[in-house]
């Protein structure tokens, strides 16, 4: 394992292979559509507003100084990642189909393990998805997943008493996917909505310096469709930020456990943040 790190890194230094990502393009009704196109473009720093695209990601925690960690847990920024400039256009979609996002690195892959997730949130009257922030308890979880794989490897001085022990680390169907994609549920009220994107990558969650990383994205959706109820009552309601806390298990986890234990860990079950809404009454 040790190799294979150390390969990447070295590709990572020549520019040639990133272990970061992003959702900028949106694929529906079998079309593939524009660069950002319906999605809030965000950046960290200046020089990504008009060239190329920023892969950085949302950190539980970075270290901004020895020893000094930034928490954008709480910032304004896990919502639709750092500053995240409407879109100008709004996609028209119908409940009960299938919206999908492009993964952009090199290679365009979901690198890091972790669980894929979507929220999405209806913009309120008076306001359209194109110049609505997604402001207070207004987000709905609508797809979660969850390991469906272990890798097993061997490690010495795991075990407690300093032999070798075999160790675990899971794998998420996300993983090295090139496209996600989500079902709008069937009953979901017209409207417009913000659609929010997230895979939270897990392999550094333990550390204090680094943290639990948030690659996240934002699209401006309109759902009109017989199939929509217009009493349904998507829930349970969080905000970002908010939704997440250090408390959770997950955001804070060490992945990489004993192989007996593996499918004790709180990850395998359940995902940050609320339920997935099902499309009923709440």
């Amino acid at each position: 394992m040790k190799t294979i790190t150390l390969i990447v890194a070295f590709f990572q230094t020549l520019g040639l292979v990133t272990a970061h990502y992003n959702f900028p393009t949106i694929i529906y009704d079998n079309v593939t559509y524009g660069h950002w196109q319906f999605v809030r473009k965000w950046f960290t720093t200046p020089n990504f507003i008009n060239d190329g695209d920023d892969l950085s990601p949302v950190q539980a925690s970075v270290e901004v100084g020895p020893n000094i960690p930034k928490n954008q847990l709480y910032d304004i920024a896990m919502r639709c990642n750092v500053n995240a400039a409407y879109a100008n256009e709004t996609l028209t979609v119908k409940p009960g189909t299938d919206l999908g996002f492009q993964v952009h690195s090199n290679p365009p892959t979901i690198y890091h393990p972790g669980p894929l997730m979507a929220y999405m949130a209806k913009v309120p009257a008076g306001k359209t998805a194109e110049n609505w922030d997604g402001d207070g308890k207004v987000w709905f979880k609508i797809y979660e997943d969850f390991p469906t794989n272990w890798t097993i490897y061997t490690n010495e001085g795991d075990a407690p008493d300093g032999t070798r022990i075999d160790m675990s680390y899971p794998i998420w169907p996300n993983q090295d996917a090139h496209e996600v994609h989500f079902r709008i549920p069937p009953t979901t009220p017209n409207g417009e909505y913000l659609f929010r994107v997230e895979h939270l990558a897990l392999h550094a969650a333990y550390s204090g310096n680094t943290g639990a990383q948030f690659f996240i994205s934002c699209a401006q959706i309109r759902v009109i469709g017989e199939l929509a109820k217009p009493f349904a009552r998507p829930g349970p309601l969080v905000e970002f930020p908010g939704a997440y806390n250090f408390s959770d298990p997950i955001i804070s986890a060490k992945i990489y456990t004993p192989a007996a234990e593996k499918e004790k860990q709180p990850w395998v079950t359940r995902t940050p943040g609320p339920p997935v809404w099902r499309g009923g009454w709440v």
